[in-house]
């Protein structure tokens, strides 16, 4: 064997007593002992997800992370546009993080899903159309409430100079009702 990965060639790769690996490359006999070798014990596998029982922070892209998840870099988040053509049509909100509701000739209607099964879920909804004749409502789920309201609505705004503002919200899950995060 050298360092030229060009002119390597294991001949047989062999099991031995179930935790022996036996590798041969020409006159060279390589062995490792499996037993050796360790198992993340950190991970773990709940159907398709997986959990990291670490009691430590997380960093991507940074060798010192500060807090429960850093990321040191850019992130991104799946987004879902819809719209209203001809009419109003409802919308349930899933798996996406942001929603733009495009009313063209109707409301747009959005359900939130039960907020006891989503602690801590995020959503970033905004209105994404200057039509001031329809606007973007958002609904509950169980008589849960979003700052107390059972409703919430997302309009154009017309500002001196004629400005116009879509609005939007940011609302998170406290594993009870959702709460605006930020709102304009």
């Amino acid at each position: 064997a050298d360092f030229n990965p060009n002119n390597e060639l294991i001949n047989s790769m062999t099991l031995l007593n179930t935790n022996i690996l036996e590798t041969q490359e020409n006159a060279n006999t390589v062995t490792v002992d499996l037993t050796e070798l360790k198992k993340d014990e950190n991970w773990n596998k709940n159907g398709n997800n997986i959990t990291n029982s670490n009691s430590g922070n997380v960093g991507i892209n940074e060798a010192n992370p500060t807090s429960s998840l850093f990321v040191n870099g850019t992130m991104g988040a799946k987004v879902r546009v819809e719209n209203t053509n001809p009419t109003s049509v409802n919308y349930l909100i899933g798996d996406e993080t942001v929603f733009i509701g495009m009313p063209n000739t109707g409301n747009v209607k959005i359900q939130l899903p039960d907020a006891t099964t989503m602690p801590g879920r995020i959503y970033f909804i905004k209105k994404g159309l200057s039509n001031p004749s329809h606007d973007v409502l958002i609904f509950t789920s169980n008589s849960q409430t979003i700052d107390g309201e059972s409703v919430w609505l997302l309009q154009t705004v017309s500002l001196p100079s004629t400005i116009t503002v879509l609005q939007s919200v940011i609302l998170i899950s406290d594993g009870s009702n959702w709460f605006t995060f930020s709102a304009f």
